[in-house]
């Protein structure tokens, strides 16, 4: 939950009101990086039992961030089509260099959450 409503957070203080009326931002590199974190941060924030899948997903997610990747990485899993903020700085030989030599599994292109936003008449 702490990842969609970071996205919600994310769009409502980033993207306009008329572009929101076209659908969710979900081509904002910063959009899919802010949900993660957040996702992230959940796990410590809070002692729930988790299971097998989550744990590896959790666990996974947070070897790519640590090894400072998160930005490669989200960007990869969308197959390089988003709009990266203007200050990042991707770092591919070394992704891909570090990705050969890790073990992730995880796909980010699972859903896990539906956000929609509707205009209030």
């Amino acid at each position: 939950m702490g990842s969609a409503y970071r996205k919600y957070d994310w769009t409502m203080d980033s993207i306009s009101e008329k572009e929101r009326v076209s659908g969710c931002p979900d081509l904002y590199l910063s959009f899919h990086v802010e949900a993660w974190k957040a996702f992230m941060e959940f796990q410590h924030r809070f002692d729930f039992r988790k299971s097998k899948f989550t744990e590896n997903f959790l666990r996974e997610l947070q070897l790519i961030t640590d090894a400072g990747f998160l930005n490669e990485f989200i960007m990869e899993e969308y197959g390089w089509l988003m709009f990266p903020p203007d200050n990042v700085k991707f770092r591919l030989e070394e992704y891909k260099k570090w990705k050969s030599e890790s073990k992730i599994t995880i796909n980010l292109n699972n859903r896990f959450a539906t956000i929609s936003f509707n205009i209030k008449q």
